[in-house]
């Protein structure tokens, strides 16, 4: 991409990240009817048990490959115990309907979801008492990914996590400076990797700002990821939609140099199931993202803002 499409892309960008956080823009258009239809489509409901019936679905589709679920009560940044706790036993409670209905799913928590902009150690306390849930649930965590400014942190209590053995998923974002080095960290440790670009607009100090650097990016660490974890355990899940990502992925695995066992491909609700249903139909383990909650409208405008293209899938499902 050129310097002028490099800044169209960083203005779509930024546009999407002012909106999703603007109350103005939220209350005059959230109950738009393009606006609902967005919901319904990339949004599983308000309810756990909405959220649960989605990836029911998915897990159980007549004649058709069982893709599993991550589940994800949108909503970060609390600033109070009280919100960061009523959170953390929401995602019990999500837990608890995972394994009373049998479903094949995890959840997807942000720390400061949790506590970290509060307390580290409230926040440290609440993502052990997830872990432990979720054992005891045949289930496990996914650590979201935040703003860089978190991530150091959030790595430092990642990495605590597996050194007590639990066995969770950390998200790692390619648009991060940081993210090849803290990848070539999280093979070594055998770690569970969530490989995605980005929904974050960050500083060029901190993050790369074209298109082609974040891909790049993305390359080099599902490369670094895919050379270690066939002897440590541990497991490259892509969280993209990216075509030219997903064909190199399976050209690796064409070329024997990933094992096919030991990678998923996730990708949001509503936006290209189709295909992920037939990397399903191809053998590849494969999992959606289910968000659900009333906080949907921030969580919305950021996927939108992640890539022009997931725009397209927005604009198709309101004529579709």
């Amino acid at each position: 991409m050129n310097s002028s499409g490099d800044a169209l892309n960083n203005a779509y960008k930024s546009f999407w990240l002012g909106l999703s956080r603007s109350e103005r823009a939220k209350n005059a258009l959230m109950m738009l009817p393009a606006a609902k239809r967005v919901k319904s489509r990339f949004i599983a409901g308000d309810t756990i048990d909405d959220a649960a019936r989605i990836v029911g679905n998915f897990n159980g589709m007549q004649n058709k490959p069982r893709i599993s679920g991550v589940m994800d009560f949108v909503g970060e940044s609390v600033t109070s115990r009280d919100e960061a706790g009523r959170a953390c036993e929401t995602y019990c409670d999500i837990l608890d309907a995972i394994k009373e209905k049998c479903l094949y799913s995890s959840i997807a928590v942000k720390p400061s979801q949790i506590g970290m902009d509060i307390d580290q150690e409230f926040c440290r306390k609440n993502l052990e008492i997830l872990a432990d849930h979720a054992r005891l649930c045949d289930s496990r965590i996914e650590i979201d990914a935040e703003e860089d400014a978190k991530a150091g942190l959030t790595l430092e209590m990642y990495l605590d996590l597996l050194s007590q053995n639990y066995d969770p998923v950390i998200a790692l974002q390619s648009t991060r400076r940081k993210s090849l080095d803290e990848a070539r960290i999280l093979g070594e440790r055998g770690a569970r990797v969530r490989l995605v670009k980005s929904a974050y607009r960050e500083k060029p100090c901190v993050a790369y700002q074209t298109k082609e650097e974040v891909d790049a990016n993305y390359r080099k660490i599902m490369a670094v990821l895919s050379e270690r974890m066939g002897h440590n355990g541990g497991r490259l899940i892509l969280g993209t939609h990216d075509e030219k990502m997903l064909q190199e992925m399976q050209s690796m695995v064409d070329k024997g140099e990933i094992d096919s066992s030991l990678v998923e491909i996730d990708m949001l609700l509503g936006i290209r199931n189709d295909r992920l249903l037939n990397l399903a139909r191809q053998g590849y383990q494969t999992g959606v993202y289910v968000p659900f909650g009333s906080q949907w409208w921030a969580y919305t405008c950021r996927r939108i803002g992640e890539r022009p293209a997931n725009m397209m899938f927005v604009a198709k499902s309101l004529i579709c």
